[in-house]
């Protein structure tokens, strides 16, 4: 089983192309044969302070590294014809794409899959799929975060995932699993997908209406139900309510039935993750339990799916 796993770092979330670190992890017959940490100088040098406290890179680690389009002439080998799995791989294949458009290049052909939509079917009842779960839960240790560590993981969890599943093929895991791979071709792409995921009916929010009139229906939050809870450190709650409300999504104030995303502030999150559970954390574990099919995410990886 031969695939190359990838994780991006930016400098700032309103520019998917201010990519500054890439992590690359190469498997060949179901190791891992070659990794590769890349510091790289973004064209939009503005490092937004809440990025920097999650992944640690400084305008100064990359003033003499070169650019995305220095790099890519080396590693686009790698990936045209590959098989291409990231976690929450939609978020990495939007970067590669506005990346990739900046500097006018036409995107390589190759398929991708996503560790998280595959942790999702294989590991049913986690209170969250967000990578440092899932290694959790499989017993890896790794630096959340780090470009390299990332990908490495998500590898591992990839593999993981097979064995569990007693497959030892790409095609075979996502036969047995029912999830849909993604593509990325010369003039556009493909998302991955869970072939059978439910969505709930949306619900009217006076206060909040979408700014946009087309709304992107492969989007994770297109047609779901999300909650908040705790302090958020990028925004305000109502701003990111409204991000969800934009991209067709519905939010409340409580844990419903229809509810399928929880989002946690950060530091709340690293609480909760410690084991720290409150009266509504354990009210969304109940509907896990029962089958509700709801994910409690941190605030970072709800950036990361916007």
């Amino acid at each position: 089983m031969d695939f190359v796993c990838i994780d991006f770092e930016v400098a700032n979330n309103m520019n998917r192309s201010s990519v500054c670190a890439l992590g690359i992890v190469e498997v060949k017959n179901g190791e891992i044969f070659k990794e590769e940490y890349l510091l790289i100088k973004p064209t939009d040098m503005y490092f937004d302070p809440y990025c920097v406290n999650i992944h640690g890179i400084t305008p100064e680690d990359v003033a003499d590294k070169p650019s995305f389009e220095e790099i890519w002439k080396d590693i686009s080998r790698m990936f045209d014809g590959s098989l291409v799995i990231a976690h929450n791989a939609s978020y990495d294949m939007s970067v590669l794409r506005h990346s990739l458009d900046e500097i006018n290049v036409e995107y390589p052909s190759l398929f991708y899959n996503c560790t998280k939509n595959i942790a999702k079917k294989t590991w049913s009842g986690l209170p969250s799929y967000s990578l440092d779960v899932v290694a959790r839960h499989l017993n890896i240790t790794f630096k959340h975060h780090h470009a390299l560590e990332d990908a490495r993981t998500a590898a591992q969890v990839y593999l993981n995932a097979c064995n569990y599943n007693e497959v030892v093929s790409h095609d075979g895991l996502i036969d047995k699993l029912k999830v849909v791979q993604g593509s990325l071709f010369s003039n556009g792409y493909s998302p991955a997908r869970i072939r059978e995921k439910k969505v709930s009916k949306r619900i009217d929010i006076s206060e909040l209406v979408a700014a946009a009139t087309e709304l992107d229906e492969d989007h994770p939050f297109y047609g779901a139900t999300c909650a908040f809870t705790g302090t958020l450190q990028s925004m305000a709650r109502k701003d990111a309510m409204q991000l969800v409300i934009d991209r067709g999504g519905d939010c409340t104030n409580g844990i419903n039935k229809k509810t399928n995303y929880l989002i946690m502030g950060d530091q709340d999150f690293a609480r909760f993750t410690d084991g720290k559970k409150s009266t509504k954390l354990k009210k969304a574990e109940d509907l896990i339990k029962d089958g509700q099919e709801l994910e409690i995410i941190s605030e970072q990886d709800f950036i990361s799916l916007l």
